[in-house]
């Protein structure tokens, strides 16, 4: 289970390190399990990250 304003650590290739769990889409509850879908905002990048 993820609960709003969790940290989470990205593993991709988009240049972002740290984001945090700021809505999670198409549910009304506070939490997201396996299979959501959320909405983050990266609170830590990489310098020559591409990030969006």
């Amino acid at each position: 289970m993820l609960q709003l304003r969790s940290r989470l650590n990205v593993a991709d290739n988009s240049g972002a390190k740290e984001a945090w769990a700021i809505g999670v889409l198409g549910i009304r509850k506070d939490t997201a399990s396996v299979g959501d879908v959320i909405k983050a905002h990266v609170r830590e990048a990489t310098p020559d990250g591409n990030v969006k």
